[in-house]
């Protein structure tokens, strides 16, 4: 009788079963995430589900009835008609680059285009090239983007310049197409030639033309309807917002983050600050006058953020380290605040991408980095209040931002409001 016990042992399940070898223990472990995957995507749908459509939230923010006031007004509506309605066997057309440098250096060309094209009452013609970033919007103009321009007997190839100065003649051939070289990437002041020249044209037709910065900021809203992949990215970002005031805050510091992340790695063994567009010490943009110690401008926002009250804080950047900085200084200093940024690695979107990777191969970086840019960039004209490190102007994809938001509260760099 004093074995019945190992009898009754050895009848237990499993009880002279080897344990489980660590390639079946990574096997479970493989098929729990699979399972937990699973249900984490379906409650993802479930919550995406329960959000309004993007429509309503970008209504909600705002944003469209502040572009409707300013470009439904008469005079604004005439400018934007007449640009409209041309056609090239009409008045012939003008081609202009978008792609090259980061988005708001695209931008740039594209306004300087859209203005030499109202100047020479020809029909304006966006040559996208490799850029990957206008392919997210739906322009309102219609489709008059092309992925190349004429060229050879068919086309008039012009130097941007001398296109602002032959203007307002038509530089050619009315019905030849015009093709510009070599744009510039800044955006045209309201005292530069070529405003002068847009004015002339617009006054001969409406007795009380439009305000230089409306102009620029309804010619960008005719460029910038997100197309349906933004769109549903931006859902989730305004969802977070909604019902709340909003402020975006834009930190620009250098390009060295993100010519590291994107293989621009040569500048590092010859101390250069700069290698074609890219500013990788900072150097140049505190010339500009911007606060590019993220720390202290995130000590200023977070003392805004204290006494401001609640609202939600949207952080964007070109290196992690400094959207976490200030992200991380507005928690500490108001928790009741929620702060929110878009995952992923910030990238220069007009730099070639030289990280060996099955969708980080093509011009304009990669394709998440590219739309997380340009989430970045509509969130902050989406913003109820903009800040910027950068004094107005030191930053070319913060001034497009101002300029998309048509005049609503902005401060920048060492405003006193702020810093």
């Amino acid at each position: 009788m004093g074995g019945h016990w190992l009898i009754a042992l050895l009848a237990l399940p499993g009880a002279c079963q080897e344990p489980p070898s660590y390639e079946q223990k990574l096997e479970i472990a493989r098929h729990r995430i699979a399972q937990l995957e699973r249900v984490v995507e379906r409650l993802r749908s479930e919550l995406d589900g329960l959000r309004p459509p993007f429509a309503a939230l970008w209504h909600a923010r705002g944003v469209a009835a502040r572009q409707a006031t300013t470009c439904g007004t008469p005079a604004m509506r005439a400018v934007l008609d007449d640009l409209r309605g041309r056609r090239p066997g009409t008045h012939g057309e003008v081609w202009f680059p978008f792609e090259g440098g980061g988005f708001g250096n695209e931008l740039n060309k594209y306004l300087a285009g859209c203005a030499l094209a109202i100047a020479l009452n020809r029909t304006a013609r966006i040559v996208v090239g490799g850029a990957k970033t206008i392919g997210l919007f739906e322009p309102r103009l219609g489709d008059w983007r092309s992925d190349s321009a004429p060229s050879g007997e068919n086309a008039t190839t012009l130097d941007y310049r001398a296109a602002v100065a032959c203007a307002p003649q038509a530089c050619g051939a009315r019905y030849v197409p015009l093709v510009l070289t070599k744009p510039k990437p800044q955006p045209p002041a309201e005292n530069s030639t070529l405003a002068r020249k847009v004015y002339a044209h617009i006054k001969a037709r409406v007795a009380s033309p439009p305000a230089w910065s409306d102009l620029l900021g309804c010619l960008t809203a005719e460029a910038l309807r997100p197309s349906a992949p933004l769109a549903d990215e931006l859902r989730a970002y305004l969802d977070a917002a909604r019902g709340r005031p909003l402020v975006g805050v834009h930190v620009r510091t250098t390009d060295r983050d993100m010519a590291i992340h994107m293989g621009h790695t040569g500048f590092l063994s010859r101390g250069q600050r700069l290698l074609g567009r890219l500013d990788y010490t900072g150097e140049v943009r505190r010339e500009n006058g911007c606060v590019t110690d993220a720390a202290a401008y995130g000590r200023c926002v977070a003392g805004l953020a204290a006494k401001a009250g609640d609202a939600t804080y949207f952080v964007a950047g070109d290196a992690p380290s400094a959207v976490d900085a200030v992200a991380n200084a507005i928690a500490r200093a108001a928790p009741n605040t929620t702060v929110v940024t878009t995952p992923g690695h910030p990238i220069h979107t007009g730099s070639v991408d030289h990280v060996q990777h099955a969708n980080r191969t093509h011009y304009s970086g990669h394709a998440e980095g590219t739309l997380k840019a340009l989430v970045d960039f509509m969130m902050l004209v989406a913003s109820d209040v903009f800040l910027s490190n950068c004094p107005d102007g030191g930053s070319t994809f913060a001034w497009n931002v101002r300029t998309l938001r048509l005049g609503e509260r902005a401060f920048y760099g060492r405003d006193a409001r702020v810093c």
